[in-house]
């Protein structure tokens, strides 16, 4: 008979408690998981599933119909037996970033937004200003990272005389300064990690011993790491994703999921060495760092050494390089191969040294160093790529997230990416979202999957249109994320609904290309007035996740839009009747974005989209995310024009080549459309509703003839 690869026992019982089923990578895990439910859970009785296939991983439970999250995260690895028995006592869901973990989150932005203030007043600059209260920062949480070591019956690494509770209680501002330049910094984190250069300074640049003081007393009252959570550090990177913003040197901080998701495709393994050569602040870094130990036996001292020492490396030109080397002493002390420097000078390049490089390089930039490199410039752009190509080890792989120009420009934008498909094998270029680097910068991205030695033969396209985030300065987390299809169908890389394959041929012939949208078919459009694209004339969102529960519709008074309410009579222009109302706890708990009056609707997925039906919003309403959502600069078009006009285009000759019809933003976002003067599309509204009215006008003699007609009828069969 047939049995699961590994069932999960409770310790020191016979309970199973969960099955995991394996499978070799680029197998379906999500076959393997319906497989493991039907063939082996569901007959023994047991609730839990992991499918798994040496890098993804997907966690089911029977019982709750419901893949496992933490904090409403998806859970994508394997875990213990503690966080396991969790999940079967509360459920699909567990909690673990505490209450008191959360307000000191919230808390630290208060405290460091007034502390940017005071250290403003000390003359500091913007930057100066960061790295000194991410000092601070650092010994609070190194602090709170040895006190919970020793709690766990685990050896200190930092002695109590070089932590926060050590000076915390002084009374004397300046006996506290003094003490943390003197004992802490000079003789303890400077002596202990300075040995590759000056990661801590020997003092604070801090002159105003009451501001010290000041800060120190508010962190004191907030407790930063999550005992809970098996991953410590937490709140340094929360604090880093928070508080810093885009600078002038082009340098954004890499959204943390879209980190992830890289790491999970290149899977960097024991062994490899990882390399980032613009690595801010080690976003990257940290995360191939903890996927590689996650699979490696840190007991064994060669084996730590190696992790430690000859795995992780980076340059970064600013000062924010000390934050990275920070963020690698909190989750594991690798950080002695991070460096500053500028990666694109001739010293600092290593041919065919690395096996795996992540990188998102600023953009924008110019270089001195272009002449150094195959295809001069002094563009940075296009020399990042060709650095990347130069540090890469044969056969090994790159994931780079780039500026969309790189990909379409000319000149040597061209010429560096001839040279990428000459000298690479492209596996896939994945698109981005507007909006996914909010609120640092809205500029269009892509990701490059390449790796080195073999040339192009063809290239997978994959469309990111909902990364599980808004895409507006806020950047709550939606439901819908097209990220968990992405690392599903990595391997296998099919056509589908967001995804499609171009051969290097159509490539070539196409200036190298490497735009998605240059690939999908769009129809040629003419007109004697002037064609702007639909991103030009308004603003492009689409719709929110449907609210489930019965509860959020209970007492509703906010209209929700759904495909179906276009099918009403009612609504063949102006959206008058819906079948669904909303409540507040609706729109609080589901995050629902309110479109406003005036805004046109149209689907943009499934067979709906097909049937070529538009409406206008006569109130402030929710619209369901099936939605694509125009909301007119009525400066530039009117509702009613745009509405018309949107009737003529048909949609299905630009979705998807898929059985199941669908609509990329990105898409929609380039369909031209005339736009003729205000006068002009008063005109042509006046031009079609005069003819409505006239049509009006038919249906009702029609109507009155049919009852004509009924009545003769009728009169057959009376008395």
């Amino acid at each position: 008979g047939k049995f699961p690869d590994y069932v999960l026992y409770e310790s020191n019982t016979n309970n199973p408690i969960a099955i995991i089923e394996a499978k070799r990578r680029g197998q379906s895990i999500q076959k393997a998981l319906e497989q493991a439910i039907k063939l082996y859970a569901r007959p023994l009785n047991i609730d839990i599933v992991f499918a798994v296939d040496g890098t993804f991983v997907k966690a089911f439970s029977i019982k709750n119909n419901s893949f496992l999250a933490i904090d409403e995260e998806p859970l994508t690895e394997l875990i213990s037996e503690k966080r396991l028995i969790r999940f079967l006592k509360e459920g699909y869901n567990i909690k673990e970033t505490t209450e008191i973990v959360k307000h000191s989150r919230d808390e630290l932005i208060k405290i460091f937004r007034w502390a940017n203030d005071l250290l403003r007043k000390e003359g500091l600059r913007n930057l100066d200003r960061f790295v000194e209260f991410a000092n601070i920062l650092f010994i609070k949480i190194v602090s709170e990272i040895e006190e919970d070591r020793e709690r766990n019956g685990q050896k200190r690494r930092l002695d109590n005389s070089l932590c926060w509770e050590s000076f915390e209680n002084f009374k004397d501002s300046k006996q506290m300064l003094n003490y943390i330049n003197n004992s802490v910094l000079k003789e303890g984190l400077a002596k202990k990690y300075n040995h590759s250069d000056d990661i801590f300074q020997e003092k604070l640049k801090i002159k105003n011993p009451d501001t010290l003081k000041e800060i120190v007393n508010r962190l004191s009252k907030i407790t930063l790491i999550n005992t809970e959570s098996e991953i410590k550090g937490d709140a340094f990177e929360y604090f880093l994703k928070n508080l810093a913003s885009g600078n002038d040197l082009g340098e954004y901080f890499t959204p943390r999921h879209i980190v992830k998701m890289m790491v999970k495709i290149t899977n960097p393994k024991y062994g490899e060495k990882v390399y980032d050569l613009a690595c801010g602040t080690g976003g990257f870094l940290i995360e191939a760092f903890r996927h590689i130990k996650k699979s490696s036996n840190t007991e064994n001292k060669e084996i730590s050494k190696q992790l430690t020492e000859k795995t992780i490396f980076g340059i970064e030109l600013t000062d924010t390089y000390k934050i990275a080397k920070m963020n690698m002493i909190i989750i594991g002390d690798g950080h002695n191969n991070i460096i500053q420097n500028d990666s694109l000078a001739p010293e600092s390049i290593s041919e065919n040294e690395y096996d795996v490089i992540l990188t998102n390089p600023p953009y924008s930039q110019e270089t001195d160093y272009g002449e150094y490199y195959p295809i001069p410039s002094k563009q940075a752009d296009p020399i990042f790529l060709q650095s990347i190509i130069k540090s890469l080890k044969q056969n090994r792989r790159a994931g780079v997230i780039v500026p969309e120009g790189l990909l379409f420009r000319s000149g040597n934008f061209q010429k560096t990416r001839e040279y990428l498909l000459q000298e690479c094998e492209v596996e896939a270029i994945i698109s981005l979202p507007s909006g996914v680097f909010l609120p640092y910068t809205d500029v269009k991205t892509d990701i490059i999957m390449f790796k080195k030695g073999k040339s192009t033969k063809k290239v997978w396209f994959y469309m990111i249109e909902n990364d599980g985030f808004e895409l507006n300065k806020n950047r709550r987390p939606i439901k819908g994320s097209d990220i968990p299809e992405l690392l599903e169908i990595w391997e296998e890389k099919p056509e589908s609904n967001n995804s499609f394959s171009v051969s290097i041929d159509r490539i070539n012939k196409n200036k190298f290309s490497l735009k998605p949208e240059d690939y999908i078919q769009k129809k040629a459009i003419r007109s004697k007035y002037p064609l702007k694209k639909i991103s030009d004339i308004g603003e492009l969102t689409s719709g929110s996740t449907a609210p489930q529960k019965r509860e959020h519709f209970e007492n509703g008074k906010y209209p929700f839009i759904r495909v179906k309410d276009l099918t009403f009579p009612e609504n063949w222009k102006y959206v008058v009747k819906t079948r669904d109302k909303v409540n507040d706890k609706s729109v609080a708990e589901k995050r629902l974005v309110l479109s406003e009056k005036g805004s046109v609707i149209f689907p943009k997925s499934g067979v709906s989209l097909l049937h070529n039906r538009r409406a206008i919003l006569n109130q402030d309403s929710y619209v369901v995310n099936h939605f694509a959502i125009i909301k007119p600069n009525k400066n530039i078009i009117s509702p009613e024009y745009l509405y018309y006009v949107l009737k003529k285009i048909d949609m299905g000759e630009y979705c998807s080549r898929t059985t199941l019809p669908s609509l990329n933003l990105s898409v929609i976002k380039d369909i031209l459309i005339p736009v003729p003067s205000p006068k002009d599309q008063k005109e042509v509204i006046e031009k079609i509703e005069k003819e409505e009215k006239e049509i009006d006008k038919e249906i009702y003699k029609i109507k009155m003839k049919r009852e004509n007609i009924n009545k003769v009828v009728e009169d057959l069969f009376s008395h």
